[in-house]
């Protein structure tokens, strides 16, 4: 019985492959809202040349602009809004683990942020989950692989079918969550406005629906 050669990424690590991996989007380009902490501002700034000089994807800059300690929750909502506004179609952020910022996007009604550290994970948050913003750690993909996943993250798109069900059923969790959890006076459970404080609340029409 053949024995299956293990996956060797290593390659995929070295910052020169930014470049090799780069080509063009295949998909047309629709603005980006990026932001990192201090522990993910050196990522962000070489995918901000990546952005730039090979995809040439527009996009909006949320911060941080250096390594001086910041607190990763603000830098997030930045990215969340933007993409809830509509200033954005997509956002991506990046702190040292994607753990802290992923909790946090989420928390934003009609955001669904995805923690990306595979070219799996990428391709099928956007296909099976409708994914609006990609999350990476720092330290956990360097810097070509993490271009690698952004490049096939925006080259992806949703696939609806029975996927559309499920996105749809995360959306009604922005629309009518339990209203102990977000504190909502809604005497009608049909009711889409969200008359809490919190941060959920009815998804945008300017982002669009699937």
């Amino acid at each position: 019985m053949s024995q299956r050669t293990a996956y060797d990424p290593r390659p995929l690590y070295e910052e020169r492959n930014l470049e090799r991996i780069s080509d063009r989007l295949d998909r047309p380009r629709q603005r980006l809202a990026i932001g990192a902490d201090h522990g993910g501002f050196p990522l962000k700034e070489k995918l901000r040349r990546f952005l730039e000089e090979e995809l040439r994807v527009p996009y909006l800059d949320c911060g941080c602009d250096s390594t001086d300690s910041v607190d990763y929750p603000d830098i997030a909502v930045r990215v969340g809004k933007a993409v809830q506004s509509g200033e954005a179609e997509l956002g991506l952020m990046i702190d040292a683990a994607g753990v802290g910022s992923t909790m946090t996007l989420n928390r934003l009604s009609g955001i669904r942020a995805a923690l990306c550290h595979d070219p799996y994970t990428a391709k099928n948050s956007r296909a099976h989950n409708d994914a609006n913003v990609l999350v990476l750690g720092s330290q956990v993909v360097h810097p070509g692989e993490a271009a690698r996943l952004l490049r096939l993250w925006l080259n992806s798109e949703f696939e609806g079918g029975r996927h559309a069900r499920r996105v749809d059923k995360i959306r009604a969790l922005d629309l009518h969550g339990p209203r102990e959890e977000c504190g909502c006076q809604r005497p009608d459970p049909a009711q889409t406005e969200c008359q809490c404080s919190g941060l959920r609340g009815p998804e945008s029409d300017q982002r669009g629906t699937r």
